[in-house]
């Protein structure tokens, strides 16, 4: 449906596997494009003209966006304002990806949220990605907000060092004999083929607005964990454990998602997180 694509941040957790999906895509890396520079993202952006925008680049990652607010609202807010706004200049749809973390202000929520929840992020990775979901909501008329949880996937993430949860928790595995892992912070895991297959077929229906896309069900860490393990048939001790007191401020103690807005648009839920993480460490097996 769309002949040029263009996926920024191309070589992340997320970009790579939309690469796969959208066979015809360009991809543009941080030396290529920096949506921080207006000027700049919009002289790359008009040469290119492309068909529809996947926008995965941010900072995501929860503790370096406590330690530098100013870099992360830079990315998350600004660069999605700038680019919102040479969409729709360009008169283009733009897909921007969020996070859970801009629910978790609720301490008691044990029920999934969904879009029609309101946002309430305790976090600075929450609320700049929060801002972001604002301007591109504001200024982009034919725009797809992503909202997704806990991703893993063949890439593994930038932002941690080509790791993800799974890939970290099979690393520690093999040095250690216990794993203490906290069981009072609940996502939805998803994995990032699904992830990028269902962005596919989302933009198909040309449904604009806010979207969840996680896996289905919700789980701790420590839970996640425990089922990583079972399914590479590995024996250790995973202990559960309380956040620790010093980060609570920082932490959203439950961000799981209902994926119920991609059911009304017609298009199957993703399958439970536990099938999907079966799934993909039988097929990515001894690889990953």
């Amino acid at each position: 449906m769309y002949d040029k694509v263009v996926v920024i941040g191309s070589n992340g957790l997320v970009g790579s596997e939309l690469m796969r999906v959208f066979t015809n895509a360009k991809g543009l890396v941080h030396s290529e494009i920096s949506i921080e520079d207006f000027a700049g993202a919009r002289q790359v952006l008009k040469a290119i003209h492309p068909d529809l925008i996947l926008n995965t680049a941010g900072l995501n990652n929860t503790d370096v966006c406590e330690q530098k607010p100013a870099e992360s609202f830079e990315l998350n807010a600004l660069g999605a304002k700038n680019l919102a706004l040479v969409a729709e200049e360009l008169q283009v749809p733009l897909v921007q990806f969020s996070t859970d973390y801009v629910f978790g202000g609720d301490s008691r929520r044990r029920t999934p949220y969904t879009e029609r929840d309101l946002p309430h992020p305790v976090n600075v990775c929450g609320i700049s990605k929060l801002a972001g979901e604002y301007f591109v909501s504001s200024y982009c008329e034919r725009h797809y907000i992503i909202r997704t949880s806990a991703v893993y996937g063949p890439t593994g993430s930038r932002a941690k060092g080509g790791r993800d949860f799974v890939k970290t928790m099979l690393s520690l595995s093999q040095n250690r004999e216990k794993i203490n892992v906290v069981d009072d912070q609940f996502v939805s895991p998803t994995c990032a083929i699904d992830l990028a297959k269902k962005v596919k077929e989302l933009v198909n229906t040309e449904r604009y607005g806010t979207y969840h896309i996680a896996g289905s069900g919700v789980c701790s860490w420590y839970t996640f964990a425990k089922a990583i393990f079972a399914c590479r048939g590995i024996h250790i001790q995973v202990n559960p454990v309380r956040t620790d007191p010093d980060v609570r401020l920082k932490r959203a103690f439950y961000t799981g998602l209902r994926n119920k807005e991609i059911v009304d648009a017609g298009l199957k839920d993703l399958e439970h997180w536990r099938l999907c993480l079966e799934r993909f460490i039988r097929e990515h097996s001894p690889n990953y």
